[in-house]
């Protein structure tokens, strides 16, 4: 009987208290409504009668909020008070009170709930991570310095210099800032990205920036002391930053000579870098580093870039001697010697193909080079399928086009739905073009606008716009006729036969539609003869009568890569690239633009 009296007794208690516990938490989620549509009044009557009930962090924090909404500092201070002796003496409570007291303008009062929080928490250290916290999220940072440097103390092995970096940069103090980073990235490299992003939005690409010396001095001091790798990665990193790639360079170089540690990949990469930033002296030295060392894995890589580069500065010289040429050729024959023919190498001998082709007129034995390639199947299918490109490119040259058009169908059937069948597309419509057929090119032009390359996309447009603009002007398709034959010897390197067409179509036809395309088509022909003078020339012309009209940033950005690196005034070039950006925001050269502009601005300034 006792034992079936204390089951119900058991039963009802157990029940009593589920029964109460969801009727609380059904008034912290009407209180919590309240307070959430701006009733804190009533969320404040709410979450005291709960408090009442029930006394938890949650609850607490929640009530407190509501006082200070409706600016009861009274019933707030009672509130921290009570709770400070219920939860444990918690010293972040204390911070809590006098928060109370610096919202009510007791500053003298808060500073005194400050000052012995601090201490507590000193007293009893395992308090000191929710006093530092508590501080912060509240913005006061001098007290959250304080804590966290207890807590530094205290707890050596402990890490806390991120959130002092945050504090640092709070207060404006960015000295400080940069050397806790430092220390944080020294002592724990999984941060290492954390605090670059972090001083990455302090730091500018001018070299001059306040911060960028402030940042370098601190490193260069550290590095006198250790020589930390990571510190001296941080040294390039910020180098690179101000596109000081000869500096960073030099770092990488130096840490490669006088530590065992291999900085190949690294210095690979700079080079990369610098390629892309249009540096291609410092690139070029990046790749020959390496190319001593004949057991780096990167040995082979860097012969290939660094005949990239020596390929680029070729082609920026449109003044190329026949020696020249030669001696370009026989650089590139003796590293593919050296090379093999391999899928990494293939690019390199396609290029050597187009040289041979272009700039030195041996067409068979540019040919030879490619059929050997393709007469064997241990390639990839897609370096396979540039080959034939370079191949169907030479046959042009040949006026072969039959053949050539062949050679392009094959790469545009393989690789149907990819850029380079794309690009074997837009080649078979340019011969469409050239030999006058020109509703079935315009018909093919228009798949090619929606290309996922911008460049194909853009050529695609011109060539449709050069067409639809003038295929039905004249009763006679004579003046495009002549023009596109005009095109297709400028291509097979015919320069006077391509004059003569371009001349003929003025004399015929003065003020044709055709007339901006006709100086801009001059103006290559003069630039590859180096009578640039002239080219600008025509190129202006463009600029003055036809700046509505498609080739305008075609000639404003050939102008300004012209005073850039063959005339070497860079204020004209500062100009030209300038005015493209603002007057053709939609253009494809903007991208390039602003970069040679800002490379510009800063070493001419």
């Amino acid at each position: 009987m006792k034992k079936k009296i204390f089951f119900i007794i058991f039963t009802f208690f157990f029940f009593s208290q589920i029964m109460g516990q969801n009727n609380i938490d059904n008034q912290i989620l009407l209180a919590k409504e309240l307070y959430g549509a701006g009733k804190y009044y009533e969320a404040a009557e709410l979450f005291e009668d709960i408090y009442s009930n029930k006394t938890s962090a949650k609850v607490y924090k929640n009530y407190l909020d509501c006082l200070l909404k409706i600016k009861d500092f009274k019933k707030a201070i009672t509130l921290t008070k009570n709770y400070y002796k219920k939860g444990g003496k918690n010293p972040a409570t204390l911070i809590d009170l006098g928060n109370v007291y610096l919202l009510s303008e007791k500053n003298d009062k808060a500073k005194e709930q400050f000052d012995l929080a601090l201490k507590e928490a000193q007293e009893r250290p395992n308090f000191l991570l929710s006093v530092a916290s508590k501080f912060y999220s509240m913005e006061l940072y001098t007290y959250a310095l304080d804590s966290y440097t207890l807590l530094k103390e205290k707890n050596p092995k402990g890490n806390y210099s991120f959130q002092i970096s945050n504090i640092y940069s709070q207060i404006g103090d960015t000295e400080n800032m940069y050397k806790e980073l430092l220390n944080l990235m020294t002592s724990n490299e999984a941060y290492i990205q954390t605090c670059k992003n972090k001083i990455r939005i302090t730091i500018s690409e001018n070299a001059e920036n306040e911060n960028n010396v402030l940042l370098k001095s601190i490193l260069i001091k550290k590095l006198q002391k250790t020589n930390s790798i990571i510190l001296h990665e941080i040294l390039i990193w910020l180098l690179i930053q101000e596109e000081d790639f000869s500096n960073a360079l030099k770092q990488e170089i130096a840490i490669d000579k006088r530590n065992d540690i291999e900085r190949d990949l690294q210095i690979f990469d700079l080079g990369e870098i610098a390629i892309s930033n249009g540096e291609f002296i410092i690139a070029q030295e990046a790749f020959n580093y390496i190319t001593k060392k004949e057991t780096s894995f990167y040995y082979k890589e860097s012969i290939i870039k660094s005949l990239e580069i020596e390929y680029s500065i070729f082609k920026q010289n449109p003044d190329q001697s026949k020696e020249e040429v030669k001696k370009l050729i026989k650089n590139y024959e003796l590293k593919i010697e050296d090379l093999g023919i391999t899928n990494e190498s293939i690019f390199t001998i396609i290029d050597l193909a187009h040289i041979l082709a272009f700039y030195n007129s041996e067409l068979e034995k540019a040919k030879e080079i490619l059929l050997n390639i393709l007469s064997k199947k241990n390639y990839s299918e897609l370096n396979l399928a540039y080959c034939k490109l370079k191949l169907g490119d030479i046959l042009l040259i040949e006026n072969n086009i039959w053949e050539a058009q062949l050679y392009y169908s094959q790469v545009e059937h393989k690789f149907k739905h990819e850029v380079i069948g794309q690009e074997a597309k837009f080649k078979k419509i340019q011969i469409d073009y050239y030999t006058g057929k020109f509703n079935w090119a315009q018909s093919q032009l228009d798949i090619l606008k929606q290309s996922t390359s911008k460049l194909i996309a853009n050529n695609a447009m011109e060539l449709s716009l050069i067409i639809g603009d003038n295929l039905n002007l004249d009763t006679t398709q004579l003046p495009l006729k002549l023009y596109a034959e005009s095109e297709l010897l400028i291509f097979q390197n015919k320069y006077d036969d391509a004059l003569k067409k371009l001349n003929a179509i003025e004399k015929i036809y003065p003020n044709h539609s055709l007339q901006d395309n006709i100086f801009f088509q001059k103006s290559s022909i003069e630039i590859k003869r180096g009578n640039y003078e002239l080219a600008l020339n025509y190129l202006e012309e463009i600029c003055l009568q036809y700046y509505n009209d498609i080739l305008f940033d075609d000639a404003l950005y050939t102008q300004a890569y012209i005073f850039e690196f063959t005339i070497e005034d860079y204020e004209k070039a500062k100009e030209k690239y300038q005015e493209l950006l603002l007057k053709c925001p939609a253009s494809i050269f903007v991208s390039e633009s602003r970069k040679r502009y800002r490379s510009l601005r800063k070493t001419n300034p």
